[in-house]
C-alpha cells in the first residue's frame, strides 16, 4: 500500500482534481427531438382551441337578427325621413338610406319583404345616379325617367311599407304632411292658374315612395 494512504481511503493519485458534482445523463438526439416535436403539437393545438372558441364567440355575438314585426318595427323608424333624403340627390343621406334599407330587408317579415326589396332597388339607383349627378335637384327625375315603366309598381311598395309600419308599429311614416292645394300661397283665394299670355311648361312629377 503507497505511503500516506489510509486502508480504504481515496486514492489521492486518482482523485485528485476529480469531478465529484452530479454527471447529465445525455438524451439521444432522437429522444430529444420527439420530445420538441410533442411539445410544439400541443402548443399548436392549444391555439386551435383557442382561436376556435374565439369564434364562436364571435359567431354568436354578430348573429344576424331574425325576421320579425318587432324587429321590423325597431328598423322602419329609420325611413321617417326617407322621401326627404331622397329628394334632397345628397349621395351621403341617399346612401345612409340604402343602409338601412338593407337592413330592414333583413329582418322584414315575409308579407312586406318583396316591397322592401323593391324600395331598396329603386334607392339603389338614386345612389348610382347621384354619385355622378352634377345637379342634385336633377337626380330625382332622371331615376324615375329610367324607371318610368315601373312608377305604379314602386308607389304600391311604398304604399304597402307605410301601411304595414301604421297597422304594426303604430309609426306614421307619412309625417302628416301633404301639399296644399287650391290657393295661391299669401291670397287666401283660389290660384288663378297661369297667365294666359305665359308660355306653357311641361314638367315630369316625381312621385313620393312613402309619402301618398
Amino acid at each position: 500500500m503507497p505511503a500516506g494512504r489510509r486502508a480504504g481511503g481515496p486514492d489521492p493519485t486518482t482523485d485528485a482534481g476529480a469531478d465529484r458534482s452530479p454527471r447529465c445523463h445525455h438524451l439521444d438526439p432522437r429522444v430529444r427531438q420527439n420530445h420538441a416535436l410533442m411539445t410544439v403539437r400541443r402548443l399548436v393545438l392549444a391555439a386551435l382551441a383557442a382561436t376556435t372558441a374565439v369564434a364562436v364567440l364571435a359567431t354568436g355575438c354578430t348573429e344576424d337578427p331574425e325576421p320579425s314585426i318587432a324587429n321590423f318595427c325597431s328598423q322602419v323608424e329609420t325611413l321617417r325621413t326617407f322621401d326627404e333624403d331622397l329628394a334632397s340627390g345628397d349621395p351621403v343621406r341617399i346612401q345612409a338610406r340604402a343602409d338601412d334599407l338593407r337592413l330592414l330587408q333583413q329582418v322584414a317579415p315575409a308579407e312586406i319583404e318583396p316591397s322592401v326589396a323593391l324600395l331598396l332597388g329603386v334607392t339603389d339607383d338614386f345612389v348610382r345616379t347621384a354619385g355622378t349627378a352634377t345637379d342634385r335637384d336633377a337626380v330625382a327625375d332622371q331615376v324615375f325617367r329610367s324607371r318610368s315603366g315601373d312608377i305604379a309598381a314602386i308607389e304600391a311598395a311604398g304604399t304597402a311599407v307605410s301601411d304595414y309600419a301604421r297597422e304594426n308599429c303604430a309609426l306614421d311614416l307619412t309625417g302628416g304632411s301633404s301639399p296644399t292645394t287650391g290657393a295661391a300661397p299669401g291670397t287666401g283665394g283660389p290660384d288663378p292658374g297661369p297667365d294666359p299670355g305665359t308660355p306653357s311648361t311641361t314638367t315630369t312629377s316625381t312621385p313620393s315612395l312613402l309619402v301618398p
